[in-house]
């Protein structure tokens, strides 16, 4: 008799009927694998798998893509707060609000390629045949009834993060970065005067630091990691919950699908 795992909170979308499904399917073909007729530990053994088999593979890695990119989000959270060896970092240039900037940027990143293997999987699961590199929502409503529930599940995740969505288009095809706070704390509480200051080899006179002092700038920035650090967890619920949705959604199909392969 098995036993059933409690998930941690940040694994808790993988109780889904899809993934448990793919576990046991892949848990069979593995049993014996190693018994097939010309396995070779030291090789690459794809062409041993019939077609059922090859269709479980193909959706088992796009559920595993999926699974590391929503894992990085939770790694984006982690890196934000702590931030270790501020001072090597801040002798290459890298300082508080460069740190928080990259891996914003690379959120909106993740977020964005949540959205494109979800339409993967789909493509996959439904044996569309449409290219990686042509599987766009367009192609796919060509072929799928974008009223389906897997098809209105990403079409809501792409609302729901459609501004994050837009700030990665912008920051990948423009090298545009839109932060307020950041802006804020450069420019109206003095911090970009102290590093231009300071590459310069040149002492601020102490008016300008009375003005500006840089605890209070110190304070924003900490404040502004926290800021982010929240809404990263809000990212992160959000993206859990839809993931769950969707593979959920799909696994009628892909219970269809083996019956006919």
């Amino acid at each position: 008799m098995k036993t059933k795992v409690k998930m941690k909170s940040q694994h808790a979308y993988l109780e889904n009927p899809f993934t448990i499904k793919l576990v046991e399917l892949n848990e069979s073909i593995l049993k014996d694998f190693h018994l097939r007729n010309g396995f070779n530990f030291s090789a690459n053994n794809f062409h041993l798998l019939n077609n059922t088999e090859k269709y479980i593979s193909g959706v088992t890695k796009l559920q595993y893509n999926l699974f590391h990119v929503v894992e990085q989000i939770h790694f984006i959270k982690i890196f934000l707060k702590r931030i270790n060896n501020k001072n090597y970092l801040q002798s290459n240039g890298i300082n508080e609000l460069t740190y928080i900037q990259y891996h914003t940027e690379v959120l909106s990143h993740k977020v964005h390629t949540i959205l494109e293997v979800m339409k993967l999987l789909i493509n996959e699961v439904y044996d569309l045949k449409i290219t990686a590199k042509e599987c766009s929502w367009n192609n796919l409503i060509g072929k799928l009834d974008k009223n389906s529930q897997p098809m209105r599940i990403i079409d809501n995740f792409f609302i729901a993060f459609e501004s994050l969505i837009d700030l990665r288009h912008l920051n990948a095809h423009r090298g545009i970065y839109i932060d307020s706070e950041k802006d804020k704390i450069e420019i109206d509480f003095g911090l970009s005067i102290y590093e231009g200051m300071e590459r310069l080899g040149m002492d601020l006179d102490m008016e300008f630091k009375k003005k500006f002092p840089m605890f209070l700038i110190k304070d924003k920035i900490k404040g502004h990691r926290q800021n982010r650090i929240k809404f990263i967890i809000r990212i992160e619920e959000t993206i859990h919950s839809y993931i769950k949705e969707f593979l959920t959604s799909i696994h009628p199909q892909l219970i269809k699908k083996l019956t006919i392969i």
